[in-house]
C-alpha cells in the first residue's frame, strides 16, 4: 500500500507536469510530491483508525444488546430495562445524545486548536442539549 501511494503522488506531482509541460521536474514539484505523499499517508492512517473505531462501536453496541435487561413478553415493558431496541423514540434519543456529544467534543477541541471563544462557546451549547436530552 505505502509504494502504491508513493507512486501515484510520483505519477501526479512529478510525471504529469512532465509531461504536460515538457519540462524537468523543478522544486515545487518536489514539494508537492512531499506533500501529497504525506496527504495520502495521513487518510489511510486516519481510514484505519476510523474503521478500528466503528469497529469497538459496534462491539460495545451488540455487548449492550446482549447485557440490557429484556422487556416483558406481553409488552407490559417489565424487567427493568433502560432502553428499548424496539421503541423508535428510545433510539432516535440515543442518536441525538450521541450526535450531541460527538458535536460538543469536535466543537470544543476545533475551538482550542483555533483559539475560538465563540466554538468553546458552541460546544458549551451543545452539551447543554445533551443534559435537555437526559432530562426529557
Amino acid at each position: 500500500r505505502e509504494s502504491g501511494r508513493v507512486a501515484f503522488a510520483a505519477i501526479v506531482s512529478l510525471l504529469l507536469p512532465a509531461v504536460i509541460r515538457r519540462r524537468t521536474p523543478v522544486k515545487v514539484d518536489y514539494i508537492a510530491f512531499a506533500l501529497i505523499s504525506s496527504l495520502l499517508t495521513l487518510s489511510d492512517t486516519i481510514r484505519q483508525e476510523l474503521k478500528a473505531m466503528l469497529q469497538k462501536i459496534q462491539k460495545l453496541r451488540t455487548n449492550l444488546r446482549n447485557h440490557a435487561p429484556q422487556a416483558a413478553a406481553d409488552g407490559s415493558g417489565g424487567g427493568g430495562t433502560w432502553i428499548s431496541w424496539n421503541n423508535a423514540a428510545d433510539r432516535v434519543t440515543l442518536v441525538g445524545v450521541v450526535m450531541n456529544l460527538w458535536l460538543s467534543i469536535a466543537k470544543f477541541a476545533v475551538g482550542v486548536i483555533g483559539n475560538s471563544s465563540a466554538l468553546i462557546a458552541d460546544a458549551a451549547h451543545s452539551l447543554s442539549d445533551l443534559f435537555s436530552d437526559a432530562i426529557t
